[in-house]
């Protein structure tokens, strides 16, 4: 009786990691059934063998998985400083921009006043101030 009670119980492991196994689930249909049948009619200590190893498979891929969170994190963190860093270079190519046109714009307005004095004959400041009157 006792045995009859190993046996479930390790059947009911065996099927838990049978469902979970990355290498079995892989497997075409018939071929994953043929081993799951012949897993699950073996004897206690051939179970117990099966389920150690997919313990092993299942510890395996936890790891795998454990190292590939860590390097999506590590992607993912790489990712946001890139983005920083784009945002920080765009920043100070508008800035040059915007510093170089308003280089050229008061470039221009100093073009601009030169032809306004030479037109009426010089500057602002050369010509006579005039008294201010009434309307001045």
């Amino acid at each position: 009786m006792n045995t009859t009670i190993d046996t479930s119980a390790l059947k009911t492991r065996l099927h838990e990691l049978i469902a979970a196994s990355p290498a079995l689930n892989s497997l075409p249909e018939e071929a994953r059934q043929y081993r799951v049948y012949v897993m699950l009619d073996s004897k206690p200590e051939d179970m117990m063998k099966f389920i150690q190893i997919l313990e092993t498979e299942q510890g395996d891929m936890q790891k795998v998985d454990d190292e590939y969170m860590k390097d999506l994190q590590a992607l993912q963190d790489l990712m946001t400083q890139v983005k920083e860093l784009e945002a920080e270079a765009n920043r100070e190519i508008r800035k040059e921009a915007e510093e170089k046109v308003a280089v050229v714009d008061q470039q221009k307005a100093e073009d601009i006043l030169k032809q306004m004095d030479a037109v009426t004959g010089g500057s602002k400041e050369e010509q006579p101030k005039k008294k201010k009157g009434w309307f001045n």
